[in-house]
């Protein structure tokens, strides 16, 4: 089962700290000008596969004298009392004299239980908790050109296990029987890939204004990895101002993959960023689309209104048909936490096939 963040406890508490202190967190927050910003926030979670789980979410940002450049490290870790954890710290610097060249990495380790579900674009099938067990390093370095145009590569290494326990492993033998077993157990993977991208956003944290489009091809190397596949990737996001500091927005995503691509890399939708309302790989298959509107309203002080509306689907090769297109609708608070306009996320959303409305918090817009 997907953890479920305690969403109201943390706002709550978050809010009324703020209110209560506005001078201290502007004065704590807000120096941006010359100096680094950070920030620090909990994380509760409980599900029965964990038991309680709990962490913390930060990070620091170094302005360069440009909003649309500021380097920063992030990072996140929460741990459960079933000795379960996920941690993750992503650096990106903006290096040499005029700010354009940029090295954003991640390094990550997750012990940590997820739920197997059939490959498919239908909601009905095998639904198997598993634990994977997996160490990632994925290093981007990037270069912005005049004009607004980027490129950059790809180098990834990840080492993975993924394993149920002694007592579903009758049902994951069926799973292997109907559904194959690539990705079950352990691998490791090597990649390398390449990517461009045009971005005339004002603010790549809070976006206002602008085009961002971003293209990526990634092939993992049969010659020195258990599985040989590849995915490419195509996004386009608008964002255009209206009145009185509201934003309206969209986004059309796709992907496509093939080859040997394991269980848990397969394209799909769902989760914090794309369909959110949408359980993330309940659906997956060999290519999919997500389009998503959002309204950007500001409220007062720090506080902002999202509302937003998003639709897609997944399909396999030789299958492309809809059973029912997945489509969500939503609505969240932001609070920004300092000038570079990083904003604190808490989003409710309910999809057409969800019997519940999914939480998300982070730091990071959808889109």
């Amino acid at each position: 089962m997907k953890n479920r963040y305690i969403v109201f406890l943390i706002l709550s508490l978050s809010l009324s700290s703020v209110m209560a202190k506005g001078n201290f967190i502007d004065s704590l927050l807000a120096r941006t000008t010359f100096g680094s910003t950070w920030y620090l926030m909990p994380q509760v979670s409980y599900s029965p596969e964990t038991s309680l789980g709990l962490g913390a979410a930060g990070g620091f940002y170094f302005p360069t004298g440009d909003k649309r450049r500021v380097s920063n490290v992030t990072f996140g870790v929460i741990y459960t009392l079933r000795n379960q954890v996920n941690a993750y710290v992503a650096p990106k610097f903006y290096v040499g004299q005029d700010k354009r060249t940029y090295l954003n990495s991640s390094v990550s380790y997750r012990y940590y239980p997820y739920t197997y579900y059939t490959p498919g674009n239908s909601d009905d099938g095998f639904r198997l908790s598993y634990v994977m067990n997996q160490f990632k390093v994925d290093f981007q370095p990037h270069h912005e050109f005049p004009n607004n145009w980027i490129a950059g590569c790809q180098v990834l290494f990840c080492y993975t296990e993924n394993k149920v326990s002694a007592a579903k492993s009758a049902v994951q033998d069926s799973v292997l029987i109907v559904d194959g077993a690539v990705g079950w157990g352990k691998h490791f993977q090597a990649a390398i890939g390449l990517q461009g991208a045009y971005d005339s956003r004002d603010n790549r944290f809070w976006t206002s204004k602008g085009v961002f489009v971003k293209t990526t091809l990634t092939q993992h190397l049969g010659s020195i990895s258990k599985y040989s596949y590849g995915k490419a990737t195509f996004d386009y996001r608008h964002y255009f101002p209206t009145w009185r500091g509201q934003v309206i927005c969209w986004q059309v995503y796709g992907d496509a993959s093939w080859g040997d691509v394991p269980f848990y890399d397969r394209c799909t939708l769902g989760g914090e960023d794309r369909l959110r309302g949408i359980k993330r790989n309940l659906f997956t298959g060999d290519f999919s689309w997500t389009a998503q509107l959002e309204y950007r309203i500001p409220l007062f002080w720090r506080l902002k209104l999202h509302v937003f509306v998003a639709a897609g689907d997944v399909y396999d090769y030789g299958n492309v048909k809809t059973d029912k297109v997945k489509f969500s609708y939503g609505a969240g608070l932001r609070a920004r936490l300092n000038d570079s306009q990083m904003h604190l996320r808490v989003d409710v959303a309910k999809g057409n096939y969800n019997r519940v409305p999914e939480f998300y918090l982070t730091v990071s817009e959808a889109f």
